[in-house]
Protein backbone atom coordinates (compact mmCIF):
# COMPACT_ATOMS: atom_id res chain seq x y z
CA UNK A 1 0.00 0.00 0.00
CA UNK A 2 3.12 2.24 0.09
CA UNK A 3 5.28 4.36 2.25
CA UNK A 4 2.65 6.23 4.10
CA UNK A 5 0.20 3.19 4.96
CA UNK A 6 3.15 1.48 6.15
CA UNK A 7 4.32 4.21 8.41
CA UNK A 8 1.06 4.80 9.83
CA UNK A 9 0.52 1.11 11.06
CA UNK A 10 3.80 -0.43 11.86
CA UNK A 11 3.69 -1.47 15.39
CA UNK A 12 0.37 -3.07 14.95
CA UNK A 13 0.50 -6.32 16.47
CA UNK A 14 -2.60 -8.65 17.03
CA UNK A 15 -0.59 -10.23 20.26
CA UNK A 16 -1.03 -6.90 22.04
CA UNK A 17 -4.89 -6.90 21.73
CA UNK A 18 -7.17 -9.37 23.96
CA UNK A 19 -8.14 -12.73 22.00
CA UNK A 20 -11.40 -14.59 22.13
CA UNK A 21 -10.00 -16.35 24.75
CA UNK A 22 -9.18 -13.36 26.84
CA UNK A 23 -11.53 -13.07 30.53
CA UNK A 24 -10.79 -9.34 30.10
CA UNK A 25 -11.84 -7.03 27.02
CA UNK A 26 -10.96 -4.02 28.95
CA UNK A 27 -8.18 -1.82 27.23
CA UNK A 28 -7.38 1.50 29.61
CA UNK A 29 -4.89 2.63 26.69
CA UNK A 30 -7.04 5.16 24.43
CA UNK A 31 -4.12 5.12 21.61
CA UNK A 32 -4.60 1.20 21.84
CA UNK A 33 -8.18 0.98 21.99
CA UNK A 34 -8.80 3.19 18.46
CA UNK A 35 -6.30 0.82 16.99
CA UNK A 36 -8.33 -2.22 17.86
CA UNK A 37 -10.68 -2.10 14.68
CA UNK A 38 -6.74 -2.88 12.49
CA UNK A 39 -6.03 -5.99 15.01
CA UNK A 40 -9.04 -8.01 16.35
CA UNK A 41 -12.19 -9.98 14.99
CA UNK A 42 -15.70 -8.30 15.11
CA UNK A 43 -16.44 -10.34 18.24
CA UNK A 44 -13.47 -9.12 20.11
CA UNK A 45 -14.08 -5.66 18.63
CA UNK A 46 -17.30 -5.68 20.22
CA UNK A 47 -16.57 -6.64 23.70
CA UNK A 48 -13.73 -4.03 23.97
CA UNK A 49 -16.11 -1.58 23.22
CA UNK A 50 -18.14 -2.61 25.55
CA UNK A 51 -15.92 -2.59 28.30
CA UNK A 52 -13.53 -0.04 27.69
CA UNK A 53 -13.98 3.48 29.52
CA UNK A 54 -14.00 4.92 26.05
CA UNK A 55 -17.06 6.32 24.14
CA UNK A 56 -17.01 5.85 20.29
CA UNK A 57 -17.83 9.75 20.09
CA UNK A 58 -15.64 10.63 22.43
CA UNK A 59 -11.95 9.41 20.16
CA UNK A 60 -10.56 10.16 17.07
CA UNK A 61 -12.79 8.03 14.92
CA UNK A 62 -11.00 8.09 11.49
CA UNK A 63 -8.02 6.75 13.25
CA UNK A 64 -10.52 3.89 14.11
CA UNK A 65 -12.15 3.27 10.39
CA UNK A 66 -8.25 3.99 9.06
CA UNK A 67 -6.90 1.28 11.04
CA UNK A 68 -10.22 -1.31 9.98
CA UNK A 69 -9.80 -0.19 6.67
CA UNK A 70 -5.99 -0.55 5.91
CA UNK A 71 -6.12 -3.89 7.76
CA UNK A 72 -9.12 -5.35 5.26
CA UNK A 73 -11.33 -5.31 8.75
CA UNK A 74 -14.68 -4.55 6.82
CA UNK A 75 -16.59 -6.20 9.45
CA UNK A 76 -15.30 -4.51 12.37
CA UNK A 77 -15.78 -0.54 10.40
CA UNK A 78 -19.40 -1.82 9.82
CA UNK A 79 -19.52 -2.27 13.69
CA UNK A 80 -17.85 0.69 14.19
CA UNK A 81 -20.48 2.43 11.82
CA UNK A 82 -23.66 0.42 13.59
CA UNK A 83 -22.29 1.59 16.69
CA UNK A 84 -22.18 5.32 16.08
CA UNK A 85 -18.80 6.28 15.34
CA UNK A 86 -18.48 9.37 13.58
CA UNK A 87 -18.32 8.97 9.43
CA UNK A 88 -17.36 12.60 8.79
CA UNK A 89 -14.17 13.87 8.89
CA UNK A 90 -13.36 17.64 11.03
CA UNK A 91 -12.33 19.90 7.50
CA UNK A 92 -8.80 19.37 8.54
CA UNK A 93 -7.49 16.46 7.61
CA UNK A 94 -8.78 13.88 4.82
CA UNK A 95 -12.53 12.51 5.81
CA UNK A 96 -12.73 8.95 6.14
CA UNK A 97 -14.27 8.98 3.01
CA UNK A 98 -11.27 10.90 1.23
CA UNK A 99 -8.88 8.13 2.63
CA UNK A 100 -10.80 5.37 1.47
CA UNK A 101 -10.83 7.13 -2.32
CA UNK A 102 -7.37 7.75 -2.10
CA UNK A 103 -6.64 4.11 -1.24
CA UNK A 104 -8.89 2.38 -3.41
CA UNK A 105 -10.94 0.96 -1.00
CA UNK A 106 -14.44 0.05 -2.75
CA UNK A 107 -15.86 -2.05 -0.18
CA UNK A 108 -15.11 1.31 2.38
CA UNK A 109 -16.63 3.79 0.10
CA UNK A 110 -19.72 1.84 -0.24
CA UNK A 111 -20.10 1.51 3.47
CA UNK A 112 -19.20 4.90 4.45
CA UNK A 113 -21.77 6.61 2.20
CA UNK A 114 -23.99 4.07 3.07
CA UNK A 115 -23.97 4.82 6.59
CA UNK A 116 -24.76 8.57 5.46
CA UNK A 117 -21.30 10.59 5.78
CA UNK A 118 -20.81 13.63 4.01
CA UNK A 119 -19.82 12.73 0.62
CA UNK A 120 -18.78 16.78 -0.55
CA UNK A 121 -16.82 17.62 2.66
CA UNK A 122 -13.94 19.43 1.76
CA UNK A 123 -10.73 19.19 3.14
CA UNK A 124 -7.85 21.92 4.39
CA UNK A 125 -6.18 21.59 0.95
CA UNK A 126 -10.08 21.60 -1.07
CA UNK A 127 -10.28 18.47 -2.10
CA UNK A 128 -13.37 16.54 -1.95
CA UNK A 129 -14.04 12.37 -2.67
CA UNK A 130 -15.18 12.96 -6.20
CA UNK A 131 -11.78 15.37 -6.90
CA UNK A 132 -9.67 12.39 -5.39
CA UNK A 133 -11.36 9.57 -7.15
CA UNK A 134 -10.98 11.63 -10.55
CA UNK A 135 -6.65 11.50 -9.77
CA UNK A 136 -5.99 8.36 -11.35
CA UNK A 137 -2.54 8.26 -10.15
CA UNK A 138 -3.65 7.16 -6.79
CA UNK A 139 -4.43 4.49 -8.04
CA UNK A 140 -3.12 1.12 -9.62
CA UNK A 141 -6.27 -0.57 -10.76
CA UNK A 142 -8.10 2.10 -12.81
CA UNK A 143 -11.06 0.38 -13.63
CA UNK A 144 -11.62 0.50 -9.78
CA UNK A 145 -11.49 4.04 -9.97
CA UNK A 146 -14.02 4.41 -12.46
CA UNK A 147 -16.40 2.43 -10.14
CA UNK A 148 -15.95 4.57 -7.04
CA UNK A 149 -15.79 7.83 -8.98
CA UNK A 150 -19.37 6.16 -10.90
CA UNK A 151 -20.78 5.35 -7.39
CA UNK A 152 -19.97 8.28 -5.94
CA UNK A 153 -21.75 10.41 -8.56
CA UNK A 154 -24.83 8.07 -8.51
CA UNK A 155 -25.13 9.25 -4.76
CA UNK A 156 -24.76 12.77 -5.80
CA UNK A 157 -21.15 14.11 -5.39
CA UNK A 158 -21.13 16.70 -7.63
CA UNK A 159 -18.24 19.06 -6.05
CA UNK A 160 -14.92 18.89 -7.28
Amino acid sequence: MGLFVSMIFTGLNAADFPSEKSKSFKITDQSKFQKAPGAVSTAVLAKIIDQSPFKLADVDASEMITFAMHNGRIDNLKLLIERGVTVNGDGEARSPLMDAVQFGQEEVVHALVEAGCDIEQRDVENWTALSLSLEGRLYDDLDRAKRITKYLWDHGARQL
